[in-house]
């Protein structure tokens, strides 16, 4: 198992260089959302050369439209000069791209929520997509399917961090300040409460959209331990955490992928990272354990 962390900032992504982190996902403006910082490409020159054992992932996750083709296409011919080890993808716009422009990357495919069975890998690989993301939404039983059937397919999981649940052009939190002539901030967590549910969800919005999380840490290190077949990668999905939660839940994580045993010593130190915040298995776990947070759960 490796570890895939996105760091909070360049200084941040040198400590993780230093305590050996697998890999980091480095965002940049224009070409990549759900990010806590965009690098500048000389940040991201300076990250390659310290990199040491550390590979460098660069994140292309955005949708693209007509209009951004040829922005993309220069952006990816520049990617292709630097000494990076893959790119992280939703949209297969930029396979296609990379293919006509006969660019060698190491492709990393994460669409959130639509790889569910090994089904789909044969494909994948004629595509010369040799590494994907399992959707969140799974059951373990599921899990354990597309582990013990992966074959040659190098597969990821979201191991910690909030869990993504949707995402949507619409400016949601900007046309609600302007239909109530509210002064809500922008590019900030905040929390979206329902009257219909007892637990909160996380929103926030950039320029590119509103995205929602759920407002628990997804834990993962018991399920970790029942899988026969581990997973190749491990994925610490560090939006809207700070440095210091991304260095420790890394270091974690880390030790995990070293002794996957000893799970509740591991799960001790877990909770003891994520402080006051509520973690929960998400669908791994059973269904009774389910989180469901109440106002007074969540220091509200």
């Amino acid at each position: 198992m490796k570890v895939i962390v996105s760091p909070a900032n360049y200084l941040n992504a040198l400590d993780l260089i230093k305590i050996n982190t697998h890999y980091l996902l480095i965002g940049q403006e224009c070409f990549s959302i759900r990010k806590n910082y965009s690098f500048s490409n000389d940040e991201l020159e300076r990250i390659i050369n310290e990199k040491q054992n550390t590979k460098i992932l660069v994140l292309v996750n955005r949708t693209f439209f007509e209009e951004d083709i040829k922005p993309l296409t220069k952006y990816l011919v520049n990617l292709s000069k630097l000494n990076i080890d893959g790119i992280v993808f939703s949209d297969f716009a930029v396979v296609q791209i990379c293919k006509e422009q006969k660019l060698n990357f190491e492709f990393f495919y994460n669409p959130e929520t639509l790889v569910t069975n090994y089904g789909q890998f044969e494909f994948y690989l004629k595509n010369k997509i040799n590494n994907v993301f399992i959707s969140r939404e799974l059951r373990i039983n599921e899990v354990k399917q597309i582990l013990d059937n992966k074959q040659q397919m190098n597969v990821g999981m979201q191991c910690s961090g909030y869990s993504f649940i949707m995402e949507s052009k619409w400016k949601m939190i900007e046309n609600f300040n302007q239909e109530y002539n509210l002064q809500i901030p922008l590019n900030k967590k905040l929390y979206l409460k329902e009257e219909t549910r007892n637990f909160p969800t996380i929103i926030y919005q950039d320029k590119y959209g509103t995205y929602l999380y759920t407002s628990y840490c997804l834990s993962t290190i018991k399920q970790l331990n029942e899988l026969s077949t581990k997973p190749d990668y491990l994925f610490i999905d560090s939006f809207l955490h700070d440095e210091q939660w991304i260095k420790e839940m890394t270091q974690l994580y880390l030790e995990i992928c070293n002794d996957p045993s000893n799970a509740i010593k591991h799960l001790e130190v877990e909770k003891q990272i994520c402080k006051n915040e509520p973690i929960n298995s998400g669908f791994l776990g059973e269904a009774k354990d389910m989180v469901y947070l109440r106002e007074e759960e969540h220091g509200k």
